[in-house]
């Protein structure tokens, strides 16, 4: 049966997903040298349950695994002809076992000179969709406009990093995966990706019982993607659709083919609010569902509205579009109490919104805009 990792993207209501490509970690990460790093996978029997490109990047190649062998490793896809170019890989679910708000991790490469990487620690929620960045190596684009680097630069062109994460949204116990992008400047090489390390008493990979989905919403296309962790006698995947969240309709299929992530576009996807899922079906005829997907009217403006870090402790940043003057933001409880009200600044694109006063617990974001539209999201007081 198909092992299915949960996770969403771009559906923002009371449903409480939240987008990972706008996230990040609430406090700064510091990256120091780590001293811990025990390679946890040498991908020489298996490709690990980790997948390429990452399900969490839209705009990334691939990189392979060679295969089982005494030089198993992952290596850059030969399909890029124009540098420069970013590969992406994640890895399954690991238990963090570090005994602070630390993560050692590491892994050995092979990269063309001047090539740059970013990790990300990203903590998914399996029962709520949810998933936030805990920690990150590097902010913003791997290149700023005047070509001055942001993400950091790979300490040669092959050897082992070895490097201590610390971020106060890092606890023991979280279940994490890792995700890492090499930006490339040139064709001259590959990049390979092998010895994946964590803490040196870090544990083996947890199992999962449901799909990632991601879905984003163009005008009347809905294009679906979703992760594949282990792939054993599953004969295809059903796309199903529905408009009341409850009745589905199946809207295509997809032939399993072993790849580690699927792509799948519903080309019908007219006006007004849509649910899917996924049905794997197996050859025995046996399926299991995914976890139900919502998007809202792509007319409507609450598929823009973001609101992070979840969990939160002192401040939480609702992002959102250029708003007027006369925008405002409420701050309720789950029984539709008005806790806090705020109107945000003219023409801001962004909100920071102080929670250090409000008792732990979920709360709902209600933002109205100049023109009287209504849209939600929510966060978590920690």
């Amino acid at each position: 049966m198909k092992h299915i990792y949960s996770l969403f993207k771009t559906v923002l209501t009371a449903s409480f997903l939240l987008s990972i490509s706008q996230l990040k970690a609430q406090s700064p990460t510091t990256v120091t040298q780590g001293n811990a790093c025990n390679v946890v996978q040498d991908f020489n029997t298996t490709a690990g349950g980790f997948t390429a490109p990452s399900i969490y990047r839209d705009d990334s190649y691939s990189l392979n695994w060679t295969g089982a062998g005494a030089n198993g490793q992952w290596v850059s896809s030969s399909s890029p002809t124009v540098p420069p170019y970013e590969a992406s890989i994640i890895s399954p679910v690991y238990p963090n076992t570090a005994l602070d708000g630390t993560v050692d991790i590491g892994f050995s490469f092979t990269a063309p000179t001047g090539t740059l990487y970013r990790i990300r620690v990203i903590r998914p929620n399996i029962a709520l969709g949810t998933a936030d960045i805990l920690a990150i190596t590097s902010e913003g684009p791997p290149v700023n406009a005047n070509g001055t680097p942001n993400w950091t630069a790979l300490p040669g062109t092959s050897g082992t990093i070895c490097l201590r994460l610390l971020d106060e949204d890092v606890h023991p116990g979280q279940e994490l995966r890792y995700e890492f992008v090499f930006y490339v400047p040139t064709l001259a090489a590959p990049v390979t990706f092998d010895n994946f390390a964590l803490n040196a008493n870090a544990a083996a990979p947890l199992p999962v019982t449901f799909m990632g989905i991601m879905a984003t919403r163009e005008k009347n296309t809905v294009s679906l993607k979703w992760d594949v962790a282990s792939e054993e006698n599953v004969r295809e995947y059903q796309v199903e659709k529905s408009i009341d969240g409850s009745t589905f309709t199946k809207a295509g299929s997809v032939t399993a083919q072993n790849k580690p992530v699927y792509n799948y576009a519903d080309v019908f996807a007219n006006g007004g609010t849509l649910y899917y899922r996924l049905r794997s079906v197996d050859i025995d005829g046996r399926s299991k569902y995914s976890p139900i997907v919502k998007l809202v009217n792509h007319d409507s403006y609450s598929n823009l509205l973001r609101a992070y870090p979840s969990p939160a402790r002192s401040q939480v940043t609702l992002q959102h579009k250029k708003l007027a003057a006369s925008a405002r933001v409420a701050v309720c409880t789950m029984d539709g109490r008005v806790v806090k009200i705020m109107t945000p600044s003219s023409g801001a694109s962004n909100t920071v919104i102080d929670i250090s006063s409000l008792s732990p617990g979920m709360y709902i974001l209600r933002l109205e805009n100049a023109n009287g539209k209504i849209e939600t999201t929510s966060f978590i007081k920690q």
